[in-house]
């Protein structure tokens, strides 16, 4: 929740990100697109080399979620366009811009779900 700039990111292989909380930036606004507030990439900026293909991605809620800006022949594809979230398991994960809704109040840290 409130994740810093540039949000929580997943560099590596063989990570576990499992039920997190991953949205607003520290003043309390939204991050859209192609920010993301939970990043699990497939590759790091024009670096070709893949990462994180082995690494489980489950149960997370972000407002922003994804697997990096697209790179071609070391510059970013235009328009600016995002891989998914990347890994060998990637499931149940909720990103809704308006994930706010979705909780009693997390401005006041009430995380629990509406439903």
């Amino acid at each position: 929740f409130r994740v810093g700039s540039g949000g929580a990111q997943v560099k590596g292989d063989y990570h576990v990100v499992l039920d997190n909380l991953a949205f607003d930036s520290l003043d309390g606004d939204t991050r859209t697109f192609p920010e993301c507030s939970l990043c699990v990439w497939k590759t790091v900026r024009a670096n070709p080399i893949e990462i994180n293909n082995h690494s489980t991605v489950v149960g997370n809620l972000a407002d922003s979620a994804n697997g990096g800006k697209v790179f071609k022949n070391g510059r970013k594809v235009r328009p600016i366009s995002v891989w998914p979230l990347h890994g060998s398991n990637v499931t149940g994960n909720i990103v809704n811009t308006d994930i706010k809704s979705l909780l009693h109040d997390p401005d006041n840290y009430d995380f629990r779900p509406l439903h």
